[in-house]
């Protein structure tokens, strides 16, 4: 469910710009359900108390391959070879439980993100959203005889709020818990919690900017407020993430080259799509010094992505489309220039 939900999300993001499109329509309502579940299947596992079920599973599957009769030892060998393709029980995907739950509301977190954004640009119409939104634990139901301008807008903002609601308690909940694994010198745990808690911040940045996207059509004041917040959550995960990049480098002066040839895939990919996310909130803030500051980070972007996607990779056309976007500095920066700029700015100090 985790998994899927998160395909969904970032096959939409995938497109750049929003898009009045009845599949898109169908594949956010389908990523909050998926994401609904996981969250609800991961409480149910704490309260039950029943985690690792899938690890007692594939033992039991593996017991009943202990009792088939081998005759050769091409019986034997084809044995070792079944149980190598097996499949990695789901359990497997996460390190732990609270890493598994802060998965399931991150994905689900940017579902309703994305959903609450579609809603409130006209692109997606209420009645073809097939799930309603949650406060207090209850699903809202419409109420007969509201205007459809009205029922857009009290759908949107009560997503963005649920939305809001579980990427803070997923960030609380995961400081709460990294401070008794530190206690507990559960090392692995904590950096996996760490990149899903970093990518949570951004998650909590790029909902400001949906919910700014929306307000820019309507109230000005609210669209600097949400702008301000979403740069300030984005920064945040994209400075974190660098300075464990940097810490890895160790006295290495800092160039993309490096840094991608020492971290984990999975936290460049996020550092990448973070700094894409923030290079388009300072575009769309629109002042020259901003601009400036997107156009820097987003060639950031653009680097590292290149070096860990193919050419016309989605991720990588992304960011090429919104640094075309860029008026005031059309195109894409050389690696190069990146790394003359990483020397002097190793913790994105002018950022």
């Amino acid at each position: 469910n985790i998994c899927i939900c998160t395909f969904l999300i970032d096959r939409l993001y995938s497109n750049t710009y929003v898009r009045a499109e009845s599949d898109d329509s169908e594949a956010m309502s389908q990523a909050v359900i998926l994401g609904r579940k996981a969250v609800s299947l991961c409480r149910q596992s704490q309260h039950q108390q029943t985690a690792r079920t899938d690890n007692d599973n594939s033992e039991v599957t593996n017991d009943k391959i202990e009792n088939v009769v081998i005759e050769s030892e091409y019986d034997k060998a084809t044995l070792v070879t079944s149980r190598q393709q097996q499949p990695p029980a789901a359990s497997l995907l996460y390190s732990s439980d609270p890493v598994r739950i802060a998965a399931a509301h991150l994905a689900l977190g940017k579902a309703l993100a994305l959903l609450a954004q579609h809603i409130g640009l006209g692109a997606t119409h209420i009645r073809d959203v097939e799930v309603r939104p949650i406060e207090g634990g209850v699903e809202e139901d419409e109420m007969e005889g509201e205007e459809e301008n009205t029922r857009r807008a009290r759908a949107e903002a009560r997503f963005f709020r649920e939305g809001e609601a579980i990427l803070k308690s997923s960030i609380h909940a995961m400081e709460e818990e990294e401070s008794e694994l530190l206690t507990n010198n559960e090392s692995s745990t904590q950096c996996d919690l760490f990149e899903v808690k970093v990518a949570t911040y951004a998650a909590l940045g790029e909902l400001h900017y949906c919910c700014a996207s929306v307000e820019s059509y309507f109230d000005f004041e609210r669209v600097s407020r949400q702008t301000q917040k979403s740069i300030k959550f984005l920064k945040r995960s994209l400075c974190m993430v660098q300075e464990r990049l940097v810490c890895l480098l160790g006295e290495t002066i800092p160039t993309v080259q490096g840094i991608c040839s020492i971290a984990p895939r999975s936290l460049l990919m996020l550092q990448s799509r973070t700094a894409k996310d923030l290079g388009k909130v300072y575009q769309f803030e629109g002042s020259q010094s901003l601009h400036r500051k997107g156009k820097i980070v987003l060639d950031y972007a653009f680097a590292m992505s290149s070096r860990l996607h193919f050419k016309n990779h989605p991720s990588v056309s992304n960011i090429r489309r919104l640094c075309l976007g860029n008026l005031e500095n059309a195109g894409v920066g050389s690696e190069n220039d990146v790394d003359d700029w990483l020397s002097l700015n190793p913790l994105l100090e002018s950022l």
